[in-house]
């Protein structure tokens, strides 16, 4: 990634991490939205993610709701896809956690991520019944172990 693009991500996020509402930890919820993609055990995600202190926000909520949820958000969680640009207006040298599917693995994230002082985490769903599912114990682990080192 050359340094003008790096500019200009970091340019566009420090504009939207201005409309910041403090909110630390976010998962965004792409609901049925994404058919391929579904969590079929989202409310247990949801459950132990409010235990940890997150903030859940939808897709379906208004953009500038989801604006102001994800920008300067420290931790951020999410299924990957579309929806994923969103978190990169969280607050640089954050944790981003991408859950991929098992069999739709994309990484493209990763590099506007690293382009901007983010760190990004990748747990993989496994493919049951009609969509996804979370090892959900081993990602609060995760989301754990990295809030001890920082």
């Amino acid at each position: 990634m050359n340094i003008n693009r790096r500019e200009r991500i970091q340019r566009i996020k420090n504009k939207l991490i201005s409309k910041s509402t403090g909110i630390e930890k976010v998962y965004l919820s792409r609901g049925d939205s994404g058919v391929l993609r579904k969590i079929i055990n989202e409310d247990e995600l949801i459950d132990a993610l409010r235990d940890l202190g997150f903030h859940i926000a939808s897709v379906y909520d208004p953009f500038d709701d989801i604006i102001a949820s994800c920008a300067g958000a420290r931790v951020t969680v999410s299924i990957e896809g579309s929806n994923t640009a969103h978190l990169m207006m969280s607050a640089s040298f954050g944790a981003d956690h991408i859950i991929n599917p098992a069999d739709r693995f994309c990484c493209i994230f990763a590099d506007y991520a690293s382009a901007v002082g983010d760190n990004i985490h990748t747990i993989v769903a496994v493919k049951e019944k009609d969509g996804y599912k979370v090892d959900v114990p081993r990602l609060v682990n995760i989301i754990q172990k990295l809030q001890d080192v920082k």
